[in-house]
């Protein structure tokens, strides 16, 4: 039996991958791991990391928050039933 990832299971990932240059994603990572997470969450957090690179002045961070707000959209427009190795890529390249 394949065990496929859920949208939450791939938000997760992408926090994970933040934790080291954006702090505020480790309160969301513990948000998220402990609550429903609704397409309205993940806008939520596409929004905040769309905010967060207009005032982080790191052009690496930058890059990743803006490849990362790529990957929630992506994520929040993927179907229940749908195995995406083209968003485990991206999440890996982060």
């Amino acid at each position: 039996m394949i065990n496929r990832m859920t949208k939450k299971d791939y938000v997760i990932k992408v926090l994970e991958s933040l934790q080291d240059t954006w702090p505020v994603a480790i309160g969301l990572l513990m948000l998220v791991q402990e609550s429903d997470l609704s397409d309205e969450v993940i806008n939520g957090i596409a929004t905040m990391f769309m905010h967060a690179t207009e005032t982080v002045t790191d052009a690496a961070q930058q890059e990743k928050l803006l490849k990362s707000q790529e990957l929630l959209h992506k994520i929040q427009n993927m179907s229940d039933d749908d195995t995406s190795s083209d968003i485990e890529t991206m999440i890996n390249v982060l």
